[in-house]
């Protein structure tokens, strides 16, 4: 039994000293053309109070970083006339490699015209993008766990960021005034904190005061414009998106089998 116990700390020792972590990754660049009205690996974003508003992506050439190509999303249905949002989301997400203790993150980068009407229709309309997530908590399914960062239809010339629980929503300006250009929005869950951060061009402009989050998943992309759809004519609203990315860092599989090594004995142990 004591032999047990030193090989057991000898296992965490070395787990502690040569602890590697890899990338978990995966880069959209929207430089590719594709066919269809989703790209490849996207999908309309469900709605979990009704039928769903729809949002179609199509290739915006030429539009991105450094000239690349870039994605436009547009919002071209809606069905009821209070719904202001579109969202798409990729598909085929790894949800074990988005857990909390893994340090989630989420990011892309968003073009802003500014805060200005958009021309040819009725003066005074806006659209604008976000990044968007729905993680799971330790509330359970029930709980509504929505969280936004980007430019909205009413906060005016700065970016927000919003999240909801059971007991409401909570809406906050960044201070970040809104200006034309390429921007890049950041959701990052800590794991040593359980909150969700929030990230404007690099620099940290917010956090949730909830804590309890388990993953960083449901996220996506959202145009979000001033309702109703029908005020927009034929010009439907769009926001124009590059680079979307997601990831975390998660042990190297040697670490997780050392870990599985050293958990056999110390379970050995315990029940010897």
């Amino acid at each position: 039994m004591k032999v047990s116990k030193f090989v057991f700390i000898c296992v965490v020792a070395l787990i502690c000293s040569c602890q590697a972590f890899a990338n978990y990754h995966v880069k959209y660049d929207f430089n590719n053309q594709w066919t269809g009205d989703y790209a490849p690996g996207w999908e309309n974003t469900d709605f979990a109070g009704g039928e769903d508003p729809t949002g179609v992506m199509m290739q915006f050439a030429y539009a991105g970083l450094q000239g690349s190509g870039a994605v436009r999303i547009i919002a071209t249905d809606t069905p009821d006339d209070s719904y202001w949002w579109a969202d798409v989301n990729p598909t085929n997400v790894d949800e074990a490699a988005m857990a909390k203790q893994y340090n989630p993150w989420v990011s892309a980068w968003y073009w802003d015209e500014g805060y200005n009407s958009e021309s040819g229709n009725t003066e005074g309309l806006h659209r604008g993008g976000q990044i968007f997530a729905v993680p799971d908590t330790q509330a359970g399914s029930g709980d509504w766990s929505d969280t936004q960062l980007g430019a909205g239809i009413n906060s005016g010339d700065q970016y927000y960021y919003a999240y909801a629980d059971n007991g409401g929503t909570t809406v906050a300006g960044t201070d970040t005034v809104r200006s034309e250009g390429w921007h890049q929005l950041k959701l990052q869950l800590s794991s040593d904190d359980g909150k969700i951060h929030y990230y404007i061009d690099g620099q940290e402009v917010g956090a949730t005061v909830r804590d309890d989050y388990d993953n960083l998943l449901g996220f996506g992309l959202s145009t979000v414009f001033t309702n109703p759809l029908s005020e927009w004519s034929y010009n439907y609203p769009w926001s124009v998106w590059d680079d979307f990315e997601y990831g975390s860092s998660i042990p190297e599989p040697t670490t997780i089998a050392l870990l599985g090594f050293g958990s056999a004995i110390f379970i050995r142990r315990r029940r010897a």
